[in-house]
């Protein structure tokens, strides 16, 4: 028994070692890593890729802090290959440290390769064990991505960071699709594949310097894995409300007893549903949106009993979400014929025998199906005051 344990005591010490020794065999200092924080990836000459990443200089970050030169702590630097990988290695023969992928918080695809498909470009992301399955994807509209990545800021030491906290922001207020890596494969994968992702532009300005040159709003949309189009940012909105994403923000209504005065509302908390049912032999669409919100600017003079305006504004709000969820799905049936809101996957999981019979002709199907939108809006208050300010 003794020399039982002894052997188990032995084995024990033994797995500890070899995880010490694991943890510290690539023990580098920080300062002499090379953190990558954003990807670019545009389409190069002869079907090559061009890859461009934003750099972290940790020890100029460090020097700075103690009062250093102010030396950017950013670096960039643009290599073209036959593949991502390909194009990566080359930055070696530029770049003196060992670049580390683990921190890699924006993906940013450019326009033209888009439009020629994501799958092959995102393998190397998938397979690479460094990368992380967190980073949020960004397709260009009419710009370059290496643009975007080389782009500055006034704000962060870490454009990336910058960027990602737009990204959040206009999401929030539903102009735009905040998604991570893992989310995009997981609808480019499913039964019926298509995607939606946030896009970046550049505003009027003719060139980009800054990330205040940029503007992130509306969306990518992906057909299989090709960039087909875009939406613009009330467009978005719709497909945020029925798919679940609206997390806040505030939506503006005309005031329904008075003419030309706004109202504006927080929402408070929403959820979305899309559905497929099939009744008497036919197949149904469904989607439902559910809202909280709570008044918070209220313009205008006129005033009716508490309740009554409640229910008003409640029937104003819910007309608006209705307009943007028609929209979107009169986008997606009419002008782009595909299912880019996910309700083939419906079909598949509810009735998988009469999705087989169609799948292959799903997008054609979908396009002339009836759908049906229900939206509850429910005021929860009105702010500290009822009443518009008495001016007389």
């Amino acid at each position: 028994m003794r020399k039982y344990w002894k052997k188990l005591l032995a084995l024990f010490y033994l797995s500890l070692f070899l995880i010490v020794m694991t943890g510290c065999w690539d023990n580098l200092d920080i300062t002499d890593r090379a953190f990558v924080s954003a990807v670019g990836l545009d389409k190069g000459k002869n079907g090559q890729v061009e890859v461009t990443l934003q750099i972290i200089k940790p020890n100029v970050i460090k020097e700075n802090r103690q009062g250093g030169s102010g030396e950017s702590a950013l670096w960039s630097f643009t290599t073209t290959g036959e593949t991502v990988f390909d194009a990566i290695r080359e930055q070696l023969k530029a770049v003196n440290r060992k670049p580390l992928y683990s921190h890699i918080r924006l993906i940013i695809i450019g326009e033209d390769l888009a439009r020629e498909g994501v799958r092959d470009i995102l393998d190397f992301f998938i397979r690479d064990q460094e990368i992380k399955i967190t980073p949020k994807l960004l397709v260009t509209r009419n710009v370059k991505a290496k643009e975007i990545v080389n782009a500055t800021s006034l704000l962060e030491v870490i454009p990336a960071l910058h960027l990602e906290g737009i990204l959040e922001n206009n999401a929030f207020e539903g102009e735009t699709r905040d998604v991570e890596f893992i989310k995009v494969l997981q609808e480019l994968t499913a039964p019926h594949a298509s995607g939606v992702i946030g896009s970046i532009a550049a505003s009027n300005k003719a060139q980009i310097t800054q990330i205040n040159d940029l503007e992130i709003e509306g969306a990518g949309i992906l057909k299989k894995d090709r960039l087909v189009g875009f939406l613009d940012k009330k467009q978005i909105r719709g497909y945020l409300w029925i798919k679940d994403e609206i997390k806040g923000g505030v939506m503006v209504i005309e005031n329904p007893i008075e003419k030309g005065k706004k109202i504006t509302i927080e929402i408070k908390t929403s959820t979305g549903k899309i559905d497929a049912e099939i009744e008497n032999g036919e197949l149904i669409l469904k989607t439902r949106v559910k809202m909280l919100g709570s008044i918070n600017e209220y313009q205008g003079s006129k005033y009716i009993e508490s309740d009554k305006l409640t229910r008003l504004i409640e029937k104003a709000a819910e007309r608006e979400i209705e307009s943007n969820v028609k929209e979107i799905i009169k986008v997606s049936q009419r002008e782009f014929k595909t299912d880019f809101i996910g309700f083939g996957n419906k079909v598949f999981q509810h009735y998988n025998n009469y999705w087989e019979e169609i799948n292959g002709n799903w997008d054609k199907v979908f396009s002339q199906l009836p759908v049906e939108i229900s939206v509850d809006v429910t005021m929860r208050r009105t702010g500290i005051t009822e009443k518009p300010i008495p001016i007389q």
